[in-house]
């Protein structure tokens, strides 16, 4: 009876709809990285949380940069919010009700939440090349979901990782990423060739 959010992505609260979850009962929301097509709908999400009516805590965890995303959320809401505040005598605001939560991207499995339904685990996958990584704080995540009745694991966007071998050993449930290397790069080429960018390279596979 308690839904958990992984990942935010465009259409999320479309697709909250399309399954019958409530938005407003979401209490936990849990990142496994930073772009957009993951995170696209996080502060549209909240904001929506606040406007009808939630008015207990949120926490939104994932890996670096993710406190600092929560707090751009609620600033992108910050005229909404002093309109209702006003307007509607509202006593509860939205700094006061959301709350970001970094946590460490390991090698191996580390606790980072636990209530009585469920314990989740994460662990560093290998979304971003190691050279990436020398020159940024961000990383990604992969998530295990262990329940009384269900283990299941979510490895988010990532090529093989040891990480994730470890994090989803003896799981009942693997969502794994999987991706046809030859049909992107086909349209991604095709892309540019239609003039969309020039940005997309080797490097993006």
């Amino acid at each position: 009876g308690q839904p958990y959010l992984i990942d935010c992505g465009y259409g999320t609260l479309a697709a909250l709809k399309k399954a019958n979850v409530s938005h407003r009962q979401i209490a936990r929301i849990f990142l496994t990285h930073l772009h957009d097509d993951h995170t696209a709908d996080l502060a549209a999400l909240l904001n929506r949380q606040w406007t009808d009516g939630r008015v207990d805590p949120v926490t939104v965890l994932g890996p670096f940069g993710t406190k600092r995303m929560v707090e751009a959320a609620i600033a992108f809401g910050e005229a909404n919010a002093a309109v209702r505040l006003v307007d509607e005598a509202r006593t509860v605001k939205p700094a006061e009700m959301f709350r970001g939560q970094d946590i460490n991207a390991t090698a191996m499995p580390i606790l980072v939440y636990q209530d009585e339904r469920v314990v989740v685990r994460s662990v560093e996958n290998t979304h971003y090349p190691a050279e990436s990584k020398q020159k940024m704080p961000y990383r990604s995540v992969s998530y295990r979901f262990d329940t009384p009745g269900r283990s299941f694991v979510l490895s988010g966007d990532t090529s093989y990782s040891p990480g994730l071998v470890a994090l989803a050993k003896g799981a009942e449930i693997l969502v794994c990423e999987a991706m046809d290397t030859v049909a992107m790069r086909h349209a991604f080429d095709g892309m540019v060739a239609r003039g969309y960018t020039h940005e997309f390279s080797e490097r993006c596979f």
